[in-house]
């Protein structure tokens, strides 16, 4: 019989905290996570994981550290970066959010939700023609609620359709 290694644990137990997230037990994928990063501390993509579930249950502070160790881990990776920048904007730190955001697109020029956000941003900003143009790009990489949200306000010709409710029509 094969004796496990330190990556066969992190293994397990990451797939152990992917079930837990998956059926909402979050402290159960925090506890799985922190055991994989434990048995490998080198993979970025574990405190990247770990980092969302400790946003979505309020631990800011404990985000905020595991996503700049994925960045010092793995600085070509770009969910870190959108996970860091929504951490500035909810302490109001726009131009901090606006830089990881454009790192976050240097990496990934297709990551949708990252213009969705940015041009959340830009209109908090007062920067309308820059969250348009923003909303606009997200919605042609084919995110949803962008698309919803633009044919909702009557702009859907925005994301590149003419349907109803787009102001082409009315």
């Amino acid at each position: 019989m094969k004796k496990k290694t330190d990556k066969d644990n992190s293994l397990a137990w990451l797939t152990q905290g992917t079930e837990f997230q998956g059926i909402g037990d979050l402290e159960g994928a925090i506890k799985a996570y922190t055991k994989a990063i434990r048995f490998d501390s080198t993979q970025a993509g574990l405190y990247v994981l770990r980092a969302y579930v400790y946003v979505k249950t309020s631990r800011n502070r404990q985000a905020m550290r595991d996503v700049n160790k994925a960045i010092r881990l793995n600085p070509k990776m770009p969910e870190p970066y959108f996970i860091r920048a929504t951490l500035k904007a909810e302490n109001e730190k726009y131009k901090d959010a606006i830089s990881d955001l454009n790192e976050a697109l240097k990496l990934d020029p297709g990551y949708a939700e990252v213009y969705a956000f940015r041009a959340k941003i830009y209109a908090i900003l007062g920067e309308g023609m820059r969250a348009l143009m923003d909303y606009q790009h997200a919605a042609l990489l084919g995110d949803g609620n962008t698309q919803k949200f633009l044919r909702d306000s009557g702009i859907g010709w925005l994301a590149g359709g003419h349907g109803q409710g787009s102001s082409i029509d009315n």
